[in-house]
């Protein structure tokens, strides 16, 4: 990495060369942002592809600095979109495994179970089934080998873990690794 530095001869250079990072920043927003919304108003499948492959070729530069960059992104563009739906509390998108899916903030006291009855809620299932548990879900549940890796994470978390919405989280996932 080159460093630059700040006098009198390089500012105006360094000035130019950051507004055009600025400009090019405001332009890929704008370009998922409408991308995003076609995905999310007119199911566009063209726009799907186009946000994932953009990932992909992110993911793939294997910069940090470029991925966290390209998160935001989305984080922005999903929430615009969201927010100009007139849904203020919707989750912003991320994409995991090559889908696009809701981000499950860090800090929040929403559990898992709590997001997955709310992504179930938004499909139109009605928030007393709760226990409906989504193809992609029992698909992984098919592969043994990788629940019972899942399973003994989860055991060591409960010995570790505080607070009893969390416990109950992971109980659920036990209990639904076990099932």
């Amino acid at each position: 990495m080159t460093i630059l530095i700040l006098n009198t001869k390089t500012a105006t250079a360094i000035a130019k060369t950051f507004k055009t990072a600025t400009v090019n920043t405001e332009k890929v927003l704008a370009a998922v942002t409408v991308a995003y919304r076609e995905v999310y108003k007119n199911k566009n499948d063209d726009s799907l592809k186009a946000l994932l492959m953009f990932w992909d070729a992110c993911e793939k530069s294997g910069d940090k600095k470029v991925i966290a960059k390209m998160r935001t992104t989305f984080n922005r563009a999903s929430n615009a979109v969201h927010k100009a739906a007139g849904i203020a509390d919707a989750p912003a998108k991320t994409v995991k495994k090559g889908k696009l899916v809701d981000v499950v903030p860090r800090n929040s006291k929403k559990t898992a179970v709590d997001v997955l009855a709310a992504n179930l809620k938004s499909t139109g299932v009605a928030p007393a089934v709760k226990r409906v548990v989504p193809t992609s879900i029992m698909t992984a549940l098919d592969d043994k080998s990788a629940c019972k890796a899942h399973l003994k994470n989860l055991e060591a978390m409960l010995k570790t873990v505080q607070g009893a919405e969390r416990i109950k989280t992971l109980k659920f996932f036990q209990n639904l690794l076990t099932a």
